[in-house]
């Protein structure tokens, strides 16, 4: 299996067009990843912002405030994990920089 894998870095690096093609798709993740970054960033700020006068307004109502706090903690854990998500893709990323030996 380990040999498979040297035959096919070897046969990658050789060939200059996989070296284009691997910047092209670092390209697109890139721009991706930045609209992603964008959008949870907006959504965030929208939805918390949204969230935080509701609980205002529910100040006087224990059980509806208490929804409304659970739902701006989930939105921050699930904008905590899209994140992650982006790091871990700028991880894999890099990982494959360093296996076809060329700066993606």
């Amino acid at each position: 299996m380990l040999e498979l894998v040297n035959l096919l870095v070897d046969e990658a690096t050789s060939n200059a067009s996989i070296g284009d093609a691997v910047e092209k798709i670092k390209g697109v993740v890139q721009m991706v990843l930045n609209v992603i970054y964008i959008a949870l960033g907006l959504f965030l700020v929208v939805k918390g912002a949204l969230l935080g006068m509701q609980i205002v307004k529910a100040a006087d109502e224990p059980q509806v405030r208490q929804e409304k706090i659970g739902s701006l903690k989930w939105l921050v854990i699930g904008v905590a994990i899209a994140y992650g998500v982006t790091f871990i893709a700028q991880i894999v990323t890099n990982y494959f920089e360093s296996i076809f030996g060329t700066k993606i």
